[in-house]
């Protein structure tokens, strides 16, 4: 069977093309667009116009992949962006019409796949998961291959640019942030049961701190909890003029990264870890596992 998983984020939607055969999966292609759908949308929990527009025509391309693919099914899911918006209607009409039936997930239901996606890929059975995404970021505490406590919180590398970070290029400009991600990531009691555990980091923030340290993802990438802090410390400092000219850094995540890695650092103090794997696997693979079984 040939199927396409798509994961309609706040900040980028990606899909996997997938060939499943007597259980196994084997991921064939996989597409990540930034369309940053949450784009200014904190202040009325409207989608705008441009946003909606990028969101579309990403779709739009996905599905001709699909197509071409030869996919017998397509799934699509969406997650916070589209949960909190008001005006849902503006994506899900236009791909209906487009012959795309959208799920939108709650954040529960995003977390356990983000479990099954790890779980299904990587050999780690006891670590803390955090999924940060545009509007959210999922965590979900992990013990001998058992969920031992999870939630979705209603912040990302969006929201928390947008609200907590003023002055982008000042040295301090993510004091605000931390304080603030600090006092709701300590409410979380079942963090205490897992402290030193590795974390297993799932999205684009994720995946640009291995990108930082010279890595490729692939499956799964590590780095020591110091020397992310450290790559977390030095972004921190830069202006956002000169995140652009290194480089590395994608263009379209560069002005809100700082927000994303505000909530890994104190992820990252608040377990207590020593070292971090960053993943590609979280919904989509979530998903795929279920098809698959």
């Amino acid at each position: 069977m040939r199927v396409a998983v798509i994961d309609l984020g706040s900040n980028a939607v990606r899909m996997s093309l997938a060939e499943i055969t007597d259980g196994k999966i084997n991921v064939v292609k996989y597409y990540r667009e930034n369309v940053r759908l949450s784009e200014n949308m904190s202040c009325d929990m409207l989608l705008k116009p441009i946003p909606v527009a990028r969101t579309l025509e990403a779709l739009k391309l996905f599905k001709n992949y699909a197509e071409s693919f030869g996919a017998g099914k397509i799934v699509a899911v969406a997650t916070a962006a589209m949960r909190m918006a008001k005006n849902k209607e503006v994506i899900t009409k236009p791909l209906f019409e487009m012959g795309i039936s959208l799920n939108i997930i709650d954040g529960m239901e995003e977390a356990r796949y983000d479990f099954l996606g790890v779980m299904y890929n990587l050999s780690v059975k006891s670590c803390v998961i955090m999924d940060i995404g545009g509007a959210s970021t999922e965590i979900i505490a992990v013990k001998d291959g058992e969920i031992t406590g999870m939630i979705s919180m209603p912040f990302g590398a969006v929201s928390v640019t947008e609200n907590y970070i003023k002055n982008y290029d000042e040295k301090d400009c993510t004091n605000d942030a931390y304080s603030y991600l600090k006092g709701e990531i300590s409410k979380l009691d079942f963090l205490e049961q897992v402290k030193g555990v590795p974390l297993v980091a799932l999205g684009g923030t994720a995946s640009m701190v291995a990108k930082m340290d010279g890595g490729d993802v692939g499956n799964s990438y590590r780095l020591t909890a110091n020397r992310t802090k450290d790559i977390i410390n030095y972004v921190n400092n830069m202006t956002l003029q000169n995140i652009l000219k290194n480089g590395i850094i994608e263009r379209k995540r560069a002005d809100i990264i700082k927000g994303g890695f505000a909530i890994a650092k104190v992820l990252i103090e608040t377990v207590d870890c020593e070292e971090i794997f960053v993943t590609r696997s979280g919904v989509r693979e979530g998903i795929l596992y279920e098809l698959a079984r």
